[in-house]
C-alpha cells in the first residue's frame, strides 16, 4: 500500500513537470511570436525612420502612431503614418491631449516590460522640465493650438506619408534670483530700467515663464507673436521670425520685451521730456498701445506730445487714471507703479529679491 502510493506522487509529480514544462514552452512561443511580430512591423513601417535607443517610446494602432520621449534631443515627438495632412493634424491633436492630460506624462508611455531603473531615470530627467509640462497640462487647449501653430514636418518614403510634431522641452528657471541678473543683462543692452522690466515681469506673468493668456500672449513678459514682435522685428532689422516655443525661453521672451519697451521710449514717446511721465507712459502703452494712451490728450500726435510735456508728472498719472477708456489699463499703471516703487525701496535697502 504505502509503495503503491509513493508510485502514485511520483507520477503525479512529473506529469506537473510535464505540464509546466509545456505551459512554459507555449509562453516562451508565445513571446517569442510577439517579440518577432513587434519586429517586424517596427521594422517594416518605421525602418526609414529610426530612433535613439536613448529614449521611451509607445506605439498605437497597429504601430502608425508612434510618441517617444527623446533625451538627446530633450523633446517629446508625436509620428503617426496616415493618408494626408487634415487626417495628421486630428490624430496628432488627439495625442497631444491623451499625453499632457494625464496627471504625470510618463503614465501614457509607461510598459511595464521595461526596466524600473531606466523609468526612474526618465523621471528624474523629466523633473527639470516639470513646469512646463505642468503649464501645457493646465492650459491644455491653448497650448494645443500653439504646438499645432508649428509646422508639421512631412516625410514621404517607400509609400508611406509620416508626419511628425516635436515638442521640444523646456527647462525650469533653477533660481528666480538668477532672473534678476539675466534682467538686469538685457535691461543695460537697451538702456532701460531694469526695475520696470522686473516690476513689468511680475505684473505680467508672477514671473511663470510659461504663462499664457486667453489672448495668446506668452512667456514672462506675455509678448503677443504679431504685435510686439512684429514691432521689434521690423526696428531691429532682424529678419528670422521668432517662433512661438522660443519665447518660452527666459532669455529670448526678455529681450524681445525690453526691445519693445526701448521702441516705446526712444520712437513713439521719445519726445516726452518728463521722465516719470515717460514711465507712465511706457507702462500705459505696454498694456494698451501707444495710440490710445496718446489719444486721451489729443487726437493730434504732436499736440498730444505738448500737453504732457506741459504737465507736472503727478497730473499726467491722474489724467490717465481719470479718462483712459480701458479699466484694465487704469489697473495695469497702478499695479505696475505700485511694483515699481516697492521694488525701488527694496534695491535701496539692499534686500530685492523675487
Amino acid at each position: 500500500m504505502y509503495k503503491t502510493f509513493i508510485i502514485v506522487i511520483n507520477l503525479m509529480y512529473i506529469t506537473m513537470k510535464i505540464s509546466n514544462s509545456i505551459n512554459n514552452y507555449k509562453l516562451y512561443y508565445t513571446s517569442l511570436i510577439s517579440i518577432n511580430k513587434f519586429k517586424k512591423y517596427n521594422y517594416y513601417i518605421w525602418k526609414e525612420f529610426s530612433i535613439d535607443d536613448d529614449s521611451f517610446v509607445t506605439y498605437k494602432n497597429n504601430f502608425l502612431i508612434r510618441n517617444y520621449i527623446d533625451l538627446n534631443n530633450k523633446n517629446i515627438t508625436i509620428n503617426c503614418i496616415c493618408k494626408n495632412k487634415k487626417i495628421a493634424l486630428k490624430i496628432i491633436t488627439n495625442e497631444i491631449k491623451n499625453i499632457f492630460s494625464l496627471k504625470n506624462i510618463l503614465y501614457y508611455f509607461y510598459n511595464k516590460k521595461i526596466n524600473i531603473d531606466r523609468y526612474i531615470y526618465i523621471k528624474s530627467f523629466l523633473l527639470d522640465y516639470s513646469d512646463y509640462l505642468e503649464n501645457i497640462k493646465n492650459n491644455l487647449e491653448k497650448f494645443t493650438e500653439i504646438l499645432l501653430s508649428k509646422k508639421i514636418y512631412y516625410i514621404r518614403s517607400n509609400g508611406k506619408n509620416m508626419y511628425t510634431l516635436k515638442i521640444n522641452l523646456i527647462k525650469n528657471i533653477d533660481n528666480k534670483n538668477d532672473l534678476i541678473n539675466i534682467i538686469k543683462l538685457i535691461s543695460n543692452k537697451y538702456n532701460i530700467d531694469y526695475l520696470l522690466i522686473l516690476s513689468i515681469i511680475k505684473a505680467e506673468s508672477n514671473f511663470n515663464k510659461f504663462a499664457i493668456s486667453k489672448y495668446g500672449a506668452i512667456g514672462l513678459m506675455q509678448i503677443i507673436e504679431n504685435k510686439s514682435c512684429a514691432d521689434v522685428l521690423k526696428v531691429f532689422n532682424k529678419k528670422k521670425k521668432i517662433s512661438v516655443e522660443c519665447l518660452f525661453n527666459e532669455k529670448n521672451n526678455i529681450d524681445m520685451g525690453v526691445a519693445y519697451i526701448y521702441i516705446l521710449k526712444n520712437i513713439y514717446l521719445s519726445k516726452i521730456k518728463n521722465l516719470i511721465s515717460l514711465r507712465y507712459l511706457i507702462i500705459s502703452s505696454y498694456n494698451g498701445g501707444t495710440n490710445s494712451i496718446l489719444k486721451i490728450f489729443s487726437n493730434d500726435f504732436n499736440e498730444s506730445i505738448n500737453i504732457i510735456n506741459n504737465m507736472s508728472n503727478d497730473d499726467v498719472y491722474n489724467f490717465i487714471i481719470n479718462h483712459h477708456p480701458s479699466e484694465e489699463t487704469k489697473k495695469y499703471l497702478k499695479k505696475v507703479n505700485r511694483l515699481y516703487i516697492n521694488y525701488k525701496n527694496l534695491e535701496f535697502n539692499k534686500k530685492l529679491c523675487i
